[in-house]
């Protein structure tokens, strides 16, 4: 044998296999085919067992990776077990020609076979991390990591235009995942997902972000069948009965063009993510897509996280009053405690902070700060010998998983003496994934300790009767959208759901109050059906701290006729 020619075949060989695949056998072949040579073996072929129980029946899988003819009588065989308990067994055959092998050529073999061997479990073992790295092991897509790789290639080959990004939240999931539980909801995702990837050509993609999102890359002659797919699915997850839910989602869209400026492949997942934000948001449409606009509303959002902790200790949340009028004589029985933010000067308006503060527990923070400031105002009051009315504090429902909740509302409360029954709690009613038995556990705690307890816009809701049936609520707030407006096409409609909220409430105990009155012909309603609480600009705005305390001196309103 030629030890020079037999050295460089072997380098190849481990040249080519170090950066390959061992499923691509034309590659294999090609970097064993000198070695064959050198060594005089016309066939290498490998068995693949399960289990000794599957070898002992000879049932293996079989692979052959190299042969250039008939094999002849000279062969050798290795018998390796994984640590799985898998069984590969190898084989060589020799050529016709030639003598049969030395000891050192078989020597020479075995450590071919061996190779072979350890390249074949690098890269199933290369798979396996390919797999958990890159791969959504419940719903069976892709997940972001993946993504993220695969937009940087086609980044660097300047391949990205002509593409589509689409980032969608599914709608109202954490409901269908209540409903039918999480064995049941997972199917109904895989099954959502695997009907829109049905949609998907070569090259196209579906990936998990986290929980019930997800992003895609399309290319954008597609782009529109895809966006009418996601909008609804009947997704049957009850083969027997045929019981179906619909799925459907919010769409943040980004079509990419050549002339698009994109320095990372990241600045894509920054631009469908704002689209795919706002949709969530919005209660118009489910399909957005981006503009440059929405990148600076994001980096608004960003600032306002970042200088909300200094800002609250600075104390630049501002507490404003909105006085809660009686029905029976227009005397002011209550007020509502609203924030303001004055910051550099200029007023922050609530729709421009709550909301970035709802979607993180700062909002939390900012609600107990109302609370501290409402009971320091009131113990002014009482101390001043005001005669003061309750007032009620927003708190979002991101405390209701906080199991101390009660013992921090006390600990507020009690810091300034302050009478129980003059705070009452607002809670807000906004959509039907709430947790009903969080949400139970703090009323009833707030109700014990002598607080009162009112649901607020009730009627925006999807779960709004279900809400008060099983929650025992001390007031009703009805959302302003139950009130007709002048030129109002369901003036009518309206007038009679708000005939019927009011009384089903009153018949249930609970006091009601109507926010958002502003006409007197929408007062003249609140009187017509006997509600028992007006809020509105036809009787104040929130007012600063110094106004209100002049409306506790001299609680009438008066009311022309």
């Amino acid at each position: 044998m030629d030890c020079e020619k037999y050295t460089l075949a072997l380098e190849n060989f481990l040249n080519i296999m170090m950066f390959h695949d061992d499923t691509d056998l034309d590659m294999i072949h090609s970097a064993v085919e000198p070695l064959g040579k050198v060594l005089r073996f016309s066939r290498i072929e490998s068995y693949y067992y399960e289990n000794s129980a599957i070898e002992h029946i000879d049932k293996g899988y079989r692979t052959v990776y190299y042969e250039d003819g008939a094999a002849g009588k000279n062969s050798i065989s290795e018998r390796f077990v994984t640590n799985e308990g898998n069984i590969v067994v190898f084989r060589l055959f020799g050529c016709d020609e030639g003598a049969p092998w030395s000891e050192e050529d078989k020597q020479r073999l075995y450590l071919i076979v061996k190779l072979l061997f350890t390249f074949r479990n690098r890269n199933k073992l290369i798979k396996i991390v390919d797999n958990l790295t890159y791969f959504d092991q419940e719903i069976g897509v892709h997940n972001l990591r993946y993504y993220l790789r695969y937009l940087g290639v086609l980044h660097e080959r300047e391949q990205l235009g002509g593409h589509t990004a689409i980032c969608f939240n599914l709608k109202r999931f954490t409901a269908i995942n209540q409903k039918l539980g999480r064995t049941r909801g997972t199917y109904v995702m895989r099954a959502f997902t695997n009907e829109i990837a049905a949609h998907l050509n070569e090259g196209e993609m579906i990936c998990r972000l986290v929980s019930d999102n997800f992003i895609m890359l399309v290319k954008t002659e597609n782009a529109q069948d895809i966006v009418d797919a996601l909008l609804g699915q009947d997704i049957v997850y009850d083969s027997e009965t045929g019981a179906a839910v619909h799925v459907s989602a919010n769409i943040g869209v980004y079509s990419i063009t050549d002339e698009s400026h994109i320095e990372l492949a990241s600045d894509i997942m920054d631009r469908i993510s704002a689209a795919a934000h706002i949709a969530r948001e919005s209660a118009e449409h489910d399909v957005i897509h981006f503009n440059e606009s929405m990148l600076a509303v994001r980096d608004r959002n960003i600032k306002i996280v970042t200088i909300f902790p200094k800002a609250l200790e600075n104390e630049e949340f501002m507490v404003y009053y909105q006085p809660k009028i009686s029905m029976e004589d227009y005397t002011m029985t209550g007020a509502e405690a609203l924030c303001r933010w004055q910051h550099d000067g200029k007023v922050v308006s609530p729709g421009d902070f709550i909301p970035v503060l709802e979607r993180s527990m700062e909002i939390c923070d900012l609600d107990f700060y109302i609370l501290d400031h409402v009971c320091q105002h009131l113990r002014r009051w009482i101390d001043l010998g005001k005669d003061p009315v309750r007032i009620s504090i927003n708190f979002s429902r991101r405390h209701m998983s906080d199991l101390g909740l009660l013992e921090h509302i006390l600990r507020i409360v009690d810091k300034y003496r302050v009478p129980h029954g003059l705070i009452e709690i607002e809670l807000t009613e906004t959509t039907s994934d709430i947790e009903f038995k969080d949400l139970k556990r703090v009323v009833k705690g707030l109700q014990e300790a002598g607080f009162s307890t009112s649901v607020d816009d009730f009627g925006v809701g999807y779960s709004s009767l279900t809400l008060i049936k099983d929650i025992p609520w001390d007031v009703l707030k009805v959302d302003k959208s139950f009130l007709p407006n002048e030129d109002d096409n369901e003036d009518r409609q309206k007038r009679i759901m708000f005939k019927y909220v009011l009384a089903m409430a009153q018949e249930m105990g609970l006091e009601c109050i109507a926010e958002g009155v502003e006409t007197r012909d929408q007062l003249d309603l609140l009187k017509e059906n006997c509600c028992d609480l007006a809020q509105g600009f036809f009787f104040d705005r929130p007012l600063p701290v110094s106004e209100f305390e002049k409306r506790l001196d001299d609680k009438l309103y008066v009311v022309k006729s």
